[in-house]
This record gives structure tokens, C-alpha cells and sequence, in this order.
């Protein structure tokens, strides 16, 4: 898939999303890049957004994957006006709940 992104959409990657219909933004893990696939979760629904379920939201996922590969803080300076949600297992959580994300902290409750 030949990408107009101005970040990284390969497989394993992480991207900043909102799910059609929900107010929250999401990070997900791509899982296929042809057609587009990816998780917000390790299992479940959102285990298995396909294409039409989300829209992915370039400038925050850049700031994250700079973030990411550069130790900086843009993503995670910015003032969300949405908590940032997130169930995988990369960004630290154990239980497979979908859970609010700090930094790459996990807010347990």
C-alpha cells in the first residue's frame, strides 16, 4: 500500500485513532497494511477494526511516533480535549482492558 502519510503505517506500527462513532481518541497497533487493519486491543471487537471503523489522525500520530523513536514529548504535551485510550499490551497493559494512557504509563483502576 503506497501511503500519503506523513508518518510510518507498517505493520506493528502504532497510530493515533478515533473510532467512528466514539469521542475518545485511541493509540492502536497496525496489524495489516493491505487492506488497512489494527488493534486497540489484544482481543475482542477492538482487536479487529478494519477500514471504515476508524480515521487516523496524521498530526498526533506523528507527534506519537517521534516521540517514540526520539524521546521527546510533543504527542504527550499537547492538551487533549479526549482521554487517550488503549488496550495493548505494548504500551504495558496486562489485563486486555482498554485503559487510559500517560505517557506511556497505564492509569490502572
Amino acid at each position: 500500500m503506497e501511503s500519503f502519510f506523513p508518518c510510518s503505517m507498517q505493520v506493528g506500527d502504532l497510530v493515533v485513532i478515533n473510532i467512528v462513532g466514539m469521542t475518545e481518541l485511541y493509540i492502536a497497533e497496525i496489524t495489516q497494511s493491505d487492506p488497512l487493519k489494527m488493534k486497540v486491543a489484544e482481543r475482542g471487537p477492538l482487536a479487529r477494526l478494519q477500514s471504515g471503523d476508524f480515521l487516523i489522525l496524521t498530526v498526533n500520530t506523528f507527534l506519537l511516533q517521534r516521540d517514540l523513536h526520539e524521546n521527546t514529548r510533543g504527542f504527550w504535551s499537547m492538551k487533549h480535549k479526549s482521554r487517550i485510550l488503549s488496550g495493548l499490551a505494548k504500551l504495558g497493559v496486562k489485563d486486555g482492558k482498554v485503559r487510559r494512557i500517560f505517557h506511556h504509563l497505564v492509569e490502572i483502576r
